[in-house]
Formats: C-alpha cells, structure tokens, sequence
C-alpha cells in the first residue's frame, strides 16, 4: 500500500485534518505533490516533511545546510544524465561510497543503475523535495520547474493604476458601434517585472458547508445560443417534378459537441483532463483558447490554443493579479468580461502570448469554486459576435468547477 503523507503528518501531530482537507484541494486544482500544497498553504515546514517520510521509510535525512555547501569533486562524481533522470544530488564522497539524495530513495532500480555507472555503493537519504529542485538547479544548471518560490521579504503591493475598462457583467459596445472611432493614445508600457509567489499568506478555501450556486446557469437558454447552420431559403420544386423526388429521410440526431463535453467532464480522473476537455473543444469553436489557474497572486498560463494549434509556451507565461488588465478584473470582480483590450503592459503581454494581433473583443469567464476564482477561460475570435457565445462558457465554467468537486471528493476517498 502506498504510503500516505497527510495520515502520517496528522499521526504525528504535525497537521490538523482541516489542513489536511485544504492541501488536498489544492492539489486537485493546482496540481504538485501533497507535501507542496502543504507547505504553500503554510501548514507544515519542509523538514517536517522530510523528516517524517525519513522515519517512515527508514532513510536518514540531509539538512538544507549540507545541501548548500557539496564539494566541487562530489558534484563531478555522478553525470549530470542521472541526476536529471532520477532526481538526484550527491553530498557526501566517503573512499567507495557515494552518499546520494533521491526523489524517491526506495527506486532499487534507480540506486542499482547509479552504482553501477559510477562504480561507487550507493547510500540514499532524504532532504525536503523543494531543496532539492533548488540543488539540481545550482550545482547542475537545470531548469526545474518548482511551484513556488519562498520569500524572506513582502514586496511592495503596487496601487493598481485607474483604467477605464467597460463595466465588467454590463452591455458592450458591439464590433459594429467601434468602427469609425478613433483609438485611444497608447500610454507608455512600463517594462514587465519578474513576480515571486508568496506562500506565507496563502488564499484561504471558505468554510466547509459553503457551497457555490449554479441555479442560474443551470436557467440560461442554452438550447437558443448554440451556433446553428444558417438556413437558406429552399429552392421550391417544380410541380411537374414533385412526384419523382422521395422525401428526404431525416439524419439521425447526434448530441451537440458542448453536451459531449459537458460528459467528459463528469468521467475527468485529473486536473489535466479538465484542461484537455474545455481547450480542446473551445479550440474548435475560437480562434484563440487560454486557460489559467490563479494561485499566488497571480493567473498561470495552464493551456493555450492559436487556431487550433496547442502553444506549449503557455505554461510558462503569467500575469500578476496586483496589475491591471482584463485577467486581474474577473478574478477580483468574480465576473465575466466582454468588449475590446485596454492597453496595459501586461494586457500587452497577454495578447503577445496570444498572437500578437489586438482583437477587437475578448471574452473571459471565471472558474469559481467556494466563491473563491480558481482559474480563468479566455476566448477572442473576430470572426464572430462573442456575446452569444457567453451563456455558453459560463454553463462550461460551471460544469469545470463541478468536475472538480468530483476529483476532490474522490481525492478524500483514497487519501483519508
């Protein structure tokens, strides 16, 4: 049986269950290992972690002190092919035998392997997973990608500049009433600057009990806003050839695309699921497809679509929640927005991300569960009035969110 992190935390007096119940929401929205979520959200240090899973398995624990100090010759005894392969760092060189910290110190294979590159007997021991992210990127130059960064100061929380967005949830402007209008001056872009998550003061979950109610988009006329074939008018028959042509017999029916995926939802085993179902619909139904999770202080690029085609770089990109543009209103607002892109540096840097050709209406809608903005959908396509498709992302957020109460539920079953 696979060994459980929360039981053994909470057995150990290290976590209490509501925290337990907060991380493991967490890791069903924002994806990581459970130790990670539970470190964000503060309720336990790296080496209570690290020292719990080193008593439970029977391997001796590495301080973060020994990791920041590994010789230089140690570093050069093990190629840095196997460090990236298994997740490993040596610190200690002892005559024949290599002392090694491993993601995962019970992977025989893993040890069998090193030992036999090397040619040294290989010990493993722990250290807290976050430390060593951090070792492997300064003894081996590599690019891990860690979740979050800890901060020994709290930046200065920027006034967020007044701009003069169209109100969020109200009637636009169509496509139509901007033509002919001269554009706005351009202010001056200031340049972008790097974000540090924080995890000392993580969003807290509501209380449990408090559920999200989705009784008006279960209302919405959703039959009315799909898009339809347009009809033509009918070409009517000549009289005399009435009576040779058979009736048509009718097609059978087949369920809409967005009911399938509305389907597809309900069976999602995993936060990535969720993002292939809602991109890889909306990929087809817009030329431009994001999706965002928010955690930190900021909206994380999580899947991207440019017409049709996946955009990998995505994962990559952020926008700080404390700036203003169109992702900072609906996740402050808890709203949807629609109508044209105010220029701010980083409405700028989104529509980069997204092509780099300033559409002239966008529409994004949040992900809300236990009123909290847990992440965000944006769509643009000037081929199209976006204002009939809103009813339509909003029955599709909802339905995500469900989906995920699902994941956590089940989460819950096989953890606790």
């Amino acid at each position: 049986m696979a060994i459980k992190l929360g039981e053994l935390l909470i057995r150990e007096g290290l976590i209490n269950p509501d925290q337990l119940d907060e991380a493991l929401k967490n890791q069903v929205i924002f994806g990581g290992r459970l130790g990670t979520n539970l470190l964000e959200i503060g309720a336990v240090s790296e080496e209570d972690i690290a020292k719990v899973l080193s008593k439970k398995l029977g391997v001796p624990f590495v301080g973060t002190d020994e990791l920041t100090k590994i010789p230089e010759e140690v570093i050069h005894a093990i190629p840095r092919a196997l460090v990236e392969k298994y997740r490993v760092v040596p610190v200690r060189l002892d005559k024949r035998r290599l002392t090694l910290v491993m993601a995962n110190p019970t992977d025989l294979k893993a040890i069998d392997e090193i030992a036999f590159r090397t040619g040294y007997i290989i010990r493993p021991v722990l250290a807290p997973d976050v430390r060593l992210n951090w070792a492997m990127e300064k003894y081996y130059d590599m690019a891990v990608k860690v979740r979050y960064v800890r901060t020994t100061h709290k930046p200065e929380q920027k006034k967020l500049k007044p701009i003069s967005f169209l109100p969020v949830g109200e009637p636009v402007l169509s496509p139509e009433d901007l033509e002919g209008k001269p554009a706005s001056p351009a202010p001056k872009e200031e340049p972008l600057e790097e974000l540090e998550e924080l995890v000392e003061e993580p969003e807290e979950f509501q209380a449990e009990g408090e559920t999200v109610d989705f009784t008006s988009f279960e209302s919405l006329p959703w039959e009315k806003v799909l898009h339809r074939p347009e009809k033509r008018a009918a070409v009517p028959t000549p009289p005399e050839a009435q009576a040779d042509v058979a009736p048509p017999e009718p097609a059978p029916a087949e369920p809409h695309a967005a009911e399938t995926v509305l389907s597809r939802l309900t069976e999602a085993t995993d936060r990535e699921d969720i993002a292939d179902t809602l991109g890889g619909y909306l990929a087809g139904e817009f030329a431009h497809v994001a999706l965002f999770v928010v955690r930190g202080g900021a909206a994380h690029g999580w899947r991207c679509f440019l017409e049709k085609t996946l955009h990998p770089p995505i994962e990559q990109f952020k926008v700080p929640l404390n700036e203003p543009s169109v992702l900072q209103m609906v996740a402050t607002s808890k709203t949807f927005y629609l109508g044209p892109v105010v220029r701010t540096p980083f409405n700028s840097s989104l529509i980069q991300e997204l092509g780099g050709s300033m559409p002239r209406m966008v529409l994004v809608v949040p992900i809300v569960m236990m009123n909290r903005v847990v992440g965000l959908i944006y769509v643009d396509d000037d081929g199209q009035n976006l204002t009939g498709r809103l009813p339509e992302l909003q029955k599709l957020a909802a339905k995500a969110s469900m989906a995920f109460d699902i994941l956590i539920l089940k989460s819950k079953i096989l953890t606790t």
